[in-house]
């Protein structure tokens, strides 16, 4: 994983998921405060407290699997990961 992660980065691309490591998801979302990522793709688990204010967020499915099934996300969540698009830059 880490290798892929790597070669993303020096694209200027990235992926963050629960599957990563603590350390791999903070370095991850630095790069993108800083600027030095042009995408970052993510699965609903960046929604959950992470504040990387971006200019679009694109939400690919509104479904995901879940106790066997297909289930649609909440509507709390989708507002959450919706809300990442149009926050002011912090420096």
């Amino acid at each position: 994983m880490g290798e892929s992660l790597c070669e993303s980065i020096s694209g200027g691309v990235a992926f963050h998921h629960a599957g990563l490591t603590h350390t791999q998801r903070k370095e991850v979302e630095s790069a993108f405060k800083q600027g030095l990522l042009v995408a970052l793709t993510a699965t609903p688990t960046l929604a959950a407290g992470v504040n990387l204010p971006a200019r679009r967020v694109l939400v690919r499915d509104i479904k995901r699997w879940d106790d066997g099934m297909s289930r649609p996300l909440p509507v709390m969540e989708m507002r959450q990961m919706l809300g990442r698009a149009g926050r002011p830059r912090v420096r």
